[in-house]
């Protein structure tokens, strides 16, 4: 998804946020005994990661089909992430600040899946209708209408704004939420508190890391709009393309090698691994031995 000097930094974002997206979804397949509705959250997230990643690793001329592949498949995967990021900061909301009950949160955030869905097919095909064929070395394959790229900002940045509205609300719940727990005086019921505390604190980082990674895109998209005459900047480009598609890695730290539950099943599942290679590597040379002793027995008999 990128052009000239934007094609490596795109390609090695994409690559790391495709690593990322892959090992939250292998862990969580793999790993049944910690899942719960937050990683159900993260899982599907990181399903969109993915494919956003293996986007941006889709390159070709201006006029191959790989371009409008591309284009098609930006369109989608550029709404239906922060979409989803969305979603995940107003349900985080609903069960931090509101302690809305398991099944209500669940039944809204079905809704919502399907709403990140819908509309960002209808973006999709907006962007097809609307699409003019003039090709431009730039981001995106083909020149936008600027109406239409208006309408696509204004899309992002409403999400941004309610990631960032969502966050703060969470953030100040849990503040509340840990100085009322320093005031318990069980210091089992205070660890307990604390380890959830922990859990939801976690949550609110998913908007967090979207909205950084999303920094340099969201300065261009303004200034291609707002000045469009101006000349590019070129460490502009490079970070937009390297960070907009890592969010998978940024999200597999967060939920994967810095939980430390998480940490030790991975280990250990690497150890057995590496044990039982290594029992099959002892065992062909004993069968040998084995063989040949019982072959040497039977001369000598």
């Amino acid at each position: 998804m990128a052009h000239g000097r934007e094609v490596l930094p795109a390609i090695i974002g994409g690559t790391l946020g495709l690593f990322g997206s892959l090992v939250i979804m292998i862990v969580h397949i793999a790993y049944p005994s910690i899942r719960n509705f937050f990683r159900k959250l993260i899982f599907i997230l990181s399903i969109y990661d993915l494919l956003l990643s293996i986007g941006f690793l889709i390159n070709g001329p201006s006029n191959h089909i790989l371009c409008r592949i591309q284009t098609v498949w930006g369109s989608v995967l550029m709404t239906a992430t922060p979409s989803w990021t969305a979603t995940i900061s107003f349900i985080t909301y609903l069960k931090i600040v509101k302690s809305v009950s398991d099944s209500k949160v669940d039944y809204i955030q079905r809704w919502l899946h399907f709403f990140t869905i819908f509309i960002s097919l209808v973006i999709c095909i907006i962007w097809i209708i609307f699409s003019r064929p003039e090709v431009k070395e730039a981001y995106w394959c083909f020149e936008k209408e600027a109406n239409l790229l208006f309408g696509i900002y204004c899309i992002w940045w409403f999400f941004l704004l309610v990631i960032l509205i969502f966050y703060i609300l969470c953030l100040i719940k849990i503040r509340q939420a840990y100085k009322a727990i320093m005031k318990i005086a069980s210091q089992m019921e205070k660890l307990r508190k604390k380890e959830k505390l922990k859990i939801q604190l976690r949550m609110t980082l998913i908007p967090i890391v979207y909205i950084l990674t999303s920094i340099p895109s969201s300065i261009k998209r303004a200034r291609d709009y707002f000045q469009p005459n101006a000349s590019d900047l070129k460490i502009l480009d490079v970070l937009q393309a390297l960070f907009l598609p890592s969010q998978g890695i940024f999200d597999c730290f967060i939920f994967v090698f810095f939980v430390r539950i998480v940490r030790k099943k991975i280990i250990d599942s690497l150890f057995k691994c590496c044990r039982k290679n290594q029992d099959r590597s002892l065992v062909i040379p004993l069968v040998r031995e084995s063989y040949f002793s019982d072959e040497f027995d039977t001369e000598n008999d």
